[in-house]
């Protein structure tokens, strides 16, 4: 999922040699603050998130109220209820990029994971960000150590050129026709590398094209109907139900939710 949206966010790029692996490092802090009642919509693209909590708990379903968070790619959005007392840093990895943390399949990263024995450097970053004196230098400390941990990788050609047609809108019949592996072995390869299959990749990277584009204000702003043509759909109504699928709104709620 991506970092939530309207809330007390902090969001930084990270160095030139992460950005391969990593989108951004985030912070959220409500300490300050009062909260809030509208819950925070965080949308998927396929990529997951690595998160050090050390506030009141997030409110994200499975996920305990402190220490270390896994959020795997997931084919629908959530929300955040971003209440006060929140504190947490985030590490939002692109598409099969966490896996240059852990050399293992994407689907076998969970909770379990972050306490056991493997997740020791983890726990040990933890607990030194807590003791460093603000926000700015507990990012560019979590930076430093990805710097030192990741290690060099990127997703199989397989797995890459199908990400790459498919967030080009082609349709994906024609991807899995153009990969030389049968539509079986690249499903799994997928799966291992990304956590999702092929098929809800394709929906996420449609439905995210269609998010950014419904942010533009008006005039702007495309029709549901131009939408759904550019995007690849049979029709508006396939458009507005697969939108409706992933991100809990219709377009034209969403569009009016970015306005206000």
């Amino acid at each position: 999922m991506s970092p939530p949206e309207q809330v007390a966010l902090v969001r930084v790029a990270p160095s030139p040699p992460l950005r391969p692996l990593v989108q951004s490092l985030w912070c959220l802090d409500t300490r300050a603050g009062d909260g809030s009642d509208q819950a925070a919509l965080m949308h998927p693209d396929g990529g997951t998130s690595l998160i050090l909590s050390y506030g009141a708990p997030l409110g994200l379903a499975s996920t305990p109220g402190q220490g270390l968070i896994w959020a795997p790619a997931l084919p629908q959005s959530g929300q955040l209820l971003p209440a006060a007392g929140r504190y947490a840093f985030g590490v939002r990895f692109h598409p099969a990029g966490v896996r240059a943390l852990w050399d293992c399949p994407v689907p076998d990263i969970d909770d379990l994971l972050l306490s056991a024995r493997a997740a020791a450097p983890l726990h040990a970053l933890h607990e030194q960000m807590a003791l460093l004196p603000d926000t700015h230098s507990r990012l560019a400390y979590l930076d430093q150590w990805l710097l030192t941990h990741l290690r060099p990788q990127r997703p199989s050609p397989a797995v890459n050129g199908t990400m790459q047609a498919l967030r080009a809108m082609k349709p994906l019949p024609e991807v899995l026709a153009d990969v030389p592996l049968s539509r079986r072995a690249l499903e799994r390869r997928f799966l291992m590398e990304v956590g999702m299959s092929p098929k809800q990749f394709a929906r996420v990277a449609r439905v995210a094209s269609a998010r950014r584009l419904l942010k533009q204000p008006l005039p702007q702003r495309p029709s549901q109907a131009w939408l759904a043509q550019q995007l690849g759909y049979f029709d508006e109504a396939h458009f507005i139900r697969d939108f409706q699928r992933v991100v809990g709104l219709t377009p034209g709620r969403y569009a009016r939710r970015q306005s206000s």
